[in-house]
């Protein structure tokens, strides 16, 4: 017997920056990936591995020998209530399990030129992932939050 089992592992990113006083929606990005980091990989097998967001203003290619961002500016562990969803495909091709959660900065935490993201565990700066910021075209950029 042959048998092939293909895994994929990963997470996508929307950052959504809101107007304090009214939640408008000031501006956001489209959905982009990441890439899974080998200390996130070693990381699934002995605890918690995603627990907070850290933002970054780093620029730098991700690479899964990276272990935190370029230049942390801020992290949160603050979990929007309602926004944890699981969903999943298991009876027809593709097979699939996903877990959507929103994290939130509080007003001035992540004040900053954020250019990287990733998720992480502990007061540490390590990381599971990280992904620069992209435009509509998939390409690098910067959103500044004041």
């Amino acid at each position: 017997m042959n048998v092939q089992i293909n895994n994929s592992l990963g997470a996508r990113f929307k950052l959504v920056a809101r107007k304090a006083s009214t939640e408008e929606i000031t501006r956001e990005t489209e959905w982009f990936k990441n890439i899974v980091l080998d200390t996130g990989l070693n990381r699934m097998s002995v605890g918690t591995w995603i627990d907070r967001v850290r933002v970054g203003s780093g620029n730098s290619t991700p690479v899964a020998s990276q272990t935190q961002l370029d230049n942390t500016i801020a992290s949160t562990t603050t979990v929007l209530g309602g926004s944890e969803s699981i969903s999943k495909q298991t009876t027809t091709s593709p097979y699939y399990v996903a877990a959507k959660r929103t994290y939130r900065f509080g007003e001035g935490v992540a004040a900053g030129n954020i250019s990287e993201v990733g998720c992480g565990w502990g007061t540490g700066l390590a990381l599971w992932n990280r992904a620069l910021v992209k435009d509509l075209n998939g390409n690098p950029t910067t959103i500044t939050v004041l």
